[in-house]
């Protein structure tokens, strides 16, 4: 079965919870014999500035990528208008000045019946550039509809996926070019994330959305796929008559070497969104200053994209950024840290520390989607007993062992990929063949 996946998150493993989880379903469904093509309509930074990128041979074997102006030889990725781009536009504004000059600029503007900006001359083809980029969390624009719809004339899938509801109206506009079914991976209740942000006034919010637009943004799909059994609750009582299912994060458990970590070493891995920022700020600002004081020592990880909000001015932090894999900072690390404020859905975060086995002390924010006994991860509140949480974790050794050996326990009973992805292979297998 051909699966086209729209998506503007990044396609491949990285230190973005979300993405993760999308590629593990989509690697899953790959190896259940399904062709996967991701239609990714922003380039992020992942793609190398220089204009050209490989992707990763073991990547290669389980998706078919494509992006807006590549060209594809094998697992090589070239964009052209990095170089082409900037030499149009300096010959654009050449010809430019040289018909002011001559006076033709004018009566030229005019017989094209379009506005020219004074400034530069863009070229259509700029939409397509490796410097296009889009919020996302953004409805799609017309750029984004026209590449979507390309991709799919091209694929003829039998299902359309997207990477959350925002995406959704181009499944509304596909409806109208070739009869699909409509799947939508949508982990997060996006009204009461934002309502809970809203209401803690907190500084960094992402943009809003209401129940009523969420629920319209949904209803273009045929199945909506929750991250807990909290999300898929209120997506039910939202759209009575939709489809709803629950697909966890699934996670290959991988036991690290114990207890071999310089003392002190504590991680926290997050992308660049607005409860990462805000939790982050609140344990820098409110919490480790206290745990410096108490252990000079102790060192911090901040691995993603959650940096780009940070200033890298906090003594014994160190601001790492996005990676390709997280392992080597987990077996650094002796703590793992959660301290998020606001969020719905499941901390694909703490799933993955878990699944590492790790010691991990978070919030009850933190534990939402999780149906977590006490003694598996260390639950905080207020930033004096979350420092101290991590303190008593560091300094106890065994204690710390107890927590590491019931993370991986409790991984390995609740969050294996075939375990967790399963369900919507057979949903695809049941409902479509």
């Amino acid at each position: 079965m051909k699966l086209l996946v729209i998506s503007r998150h990044n396609p491949l493993p990285c230190g973005d919870g979300a993405s993760n989880y999308f590629y593990d379903i989509f690697h899953f469904l790959h190896t259940q014999g399904h062709q996967v093509r991701i239609a990714w309509l922003v380039k992020s930074d992942m793609i190398n500035r220089r204009g050209w990128d490989i992707i990763p041979r073991d990547i290669a074997k389980n998706i078919q990528l494509r992006m807006p102006g590549q060209f594809t030889l094998g697992r090589l990725i070239i964009f052209p208008s990095f170089w082409w781009l900037p030499f149009k536009a300096r010959f654009l504004n050449w010809l430019k000045l040289l018909l002011k000059t001559v006076g033709l600029f004018n009566v030229i503007r005019h017989l094209r019946k379009r506005n020219i900006n004074d400034e530069t001359i863009l070229s259509e083809s700029d939409r397509y550039s490796p410097e296009h980029n889009s919020d996302w969390n953004a409805l799609p624009n017309h750029q984004e509809f026209d590449f979507a719809i390309k991709q799919h004339h091209r694929f003829r899938p039998e299902v359309v996926i997207t990477c959350y509801g925002w995406i959704n109206p181009v499944l509304e506009k596909l409806r109208n070019h070739h009869d699909c079914y409509r799947i939508v991976l949508h982990p997060d209740v996006w009204h009461n994330r934002w309502n809970k942000g809203a209401n803690q006034k907190l500084e960094v919010l992402e943009a809003g959305l209401s129940r009523a637009e969420e629920s319209q943004l949904l209803s273009y799909s045929d199945l909506i796929v929750a991250i807990s059994k909290e999300d898929a609750r209120i997506f039910k009582d939202m759209l009575p008559d939709k489809e709803v299912i629950v697909i966890p994060k699934g996670c290959n458990v991988t036991p690290l070497e114990r207890d071999r970590q310089a003392f002190g070493r504590c991680l926290f891995v997050g992308s660049d969104n607005g409860p990462n920022i805000n939790g982050l700020n609140w344990f820098l600002s409110e919490v480790w200053r206290r745990i410096r004081e108490v252990h000079p020592q102790v060192n911090l990880d901040v691995v993603g994209t959650v940096n780009r909000s940070f200033e890298k001015n906090h003594p014994g932090v160190r601001f790492v950024g996005r990676v390709n894999d997280l392992t080597t900072y987990y077996e650094q690390a002796q703590v793992v840290i959660v301290p998020l404020l606001y969020g719905s859905g499941m901390k694909i975060k703490l799933v993955e520390a878990l699944a590492h086995g790790k010691a991990c002390v978070t919030t009850p924010v933190g534990l939402q989607g999780l149906n977590v006994s006490p003694g598996i991860v260390l639950c905080c509140e207020g930033s004096d007993d979350f420092g101290n949480g991590i303190i008593k974790l560091l300094e106890d050794r065994n204690l710390r062992l107890e927590f590491e050996q019931r993370s991986l326990d409790f991984a390995r009973e609740n969050f294996s990929a075939e375990g967790c992805y399963e369900p919507l292979a057979k949903y695809l297998t049941r409902e479509l063949n």
